[in-house]
Order: structure tokens, then sequence, then C-alpha cells
């Protein structure tokens, strides 16, 4: 099965995000659209490490890591329905409902590398089901068993 690889500059071009709030750096997308992994590097200099010296850790904010699966799960989407014809504009706008069975194994540093391993599962109508694990280091760091999205 074929690949698509979307760097940062084509991630642009389907998610309205730009960096900083730009969270992942690539996405390789697998040819049947369902699933794809999406690289995110966490630097040193990333806004969030402003205030480290306040809250004494410097492991990158889990919100944020949640963030960049979304991220990933939302451009895996939007090339899913390209793929079946659809622009960006048609689908709507996206909205990450929910999250369930989330659990975190683990922190992750500047200078690590997130990989999200992302499965869309299934849709219904405007609305997408999908899962999600993250490694840092080959090591899973969190499990999203069902991520909700809806397009309006």
């Amino acid at each position: 099965m074929t690949t698509m690889s979307l760097d940062t500059a084509a991630l642009m071009t389907v998610l309205p995000h730009r960096p900083p709030i730009l969270m992942v750096d690539r996405l390789d997308v697998a040819g049947d659209r369902r699933s794809a992994i999406g690289f995110k590097v966490i630097r040193p200099d990333e806004p969030c490490y402003l205030q480290t010296e306040l809250t004494g850790s410097s492991a990158y904010p889990r919100a944020l890591v949640v963030e960049s699966l979304g991220q990933a799960a939302a451009a895996l989407w939007l090339q899913r329905a390209a793929a079946s014809g659809e622009d960006a504009d048609s689908v709507g706008v996206l909205y990450f409902a929910k999250a369930e069975g989330v659990t975190f194994l683990g922190d992750v540093f500047p200078d690590d590398c997130l990989v999200h391993e992302v499965r869309l599962e299934r849709n219904v109508g405007p609305t997408a089901f999908m899962s999600s694990r993250t490694l840092c280091n080959g090591r899973v760091i969190a499990v999203v068993e069902s991520i909700i999205a809806a397009a309006r």
C-alpha cells in the first residue's frame, strides 16, 4: 500500500493552524486513507516552555500531546474526504468533540519526537470516530481509545 507524505507546508494547506499552534510536522497517510502516522518534534523553544521555571517541569504538557494527535487525526480525515472528491470547504469546520479512554503512560521532553498512529474507525454522516496511540523513543506514551469529531 502506498503512502502519501504531507510536510508542514502541505499540512498548512489543509489545516487552519499555523506555527506555533500547528503541532504536526509531517503526516504519512496510508493509501486507503484510513490510517496515518503523524510526527511532531518537541522543540525546546516552544511557547509552552517559557514558564518552565514556574511549573518546575520540563515535560511537554499532556494537553498539547492530545492537541497534536487531534491535528493529525483532522488532517487524515480531510485527506480521506479529498480522496472521495470533497474539498475542505465542503467538509465544513472540524470540531474535536470528545476523547474517551485516554491513558498516559509516560512523558516527553524537548528534542523528543512524538509519533502518532491514528486510525479512522468509521464515519457516520459528518461525524468521525477515530483511535490513536502515541509513541516516543519506541515506547507507547499515550493511548486514546476513541476520538469523536464532527464537521459543521
